[in-house]
Parts: structure tokens; sequence; C-alpha cells
């Protein structure tokens, strides 16, 4: 039981990760694109896969004990 409740939260906070990360990611590359006028969003973009890539091989290779 505890197993599936760690595994529960990690999915939710991925989830929930995967769903706030969206909206700030856009405000910024707005915000950005217009301070700087030029397109900066491939770099943002870039370090946004580098994230969400990381959090996938932490949770598909069980190294759980250092994300919580």
């Amino acid at each position: 039981m505890l197993e599936f409740s760690v595994l529960l939260l990690i999915g939710f906070v991925v989830g929930l990760g995967g769903a706030v990360i969206l909206g700030l990611l856009l405000t910024f590359v707005i915000f950005d694109t217009i301070r700087k006028r030029m397109v900066t969003d491939h770099f943002i973009i870039v370090g946004h896969v580098l994230r969400e890539a990381s959090i996938v091989f932490l949770i598909l290779f069980g190294l759980n004990s250092i994300m919580l």
C-alpha cells in the first residue's frame, strides 16, 4: 500500500508540474522575446526538455530517494 501511495504522489507531482509549467513557460517566452527583440524560445524549450527528461530518467531508473 505504501508503494502505491508513493507512486500516486510521484505521478501527481509530475502531472501537476507539467500542467503548471506550460502557462509559466509561455509567459516567460513572450516577455523574454519582447525584451530581447529576438526569438529565444528555442533555448527555453531545450531547457524545459532537459528538465522533464531528467525527471523521467529518475522515475524510470528508480531513483525516487533523490526526488523525495
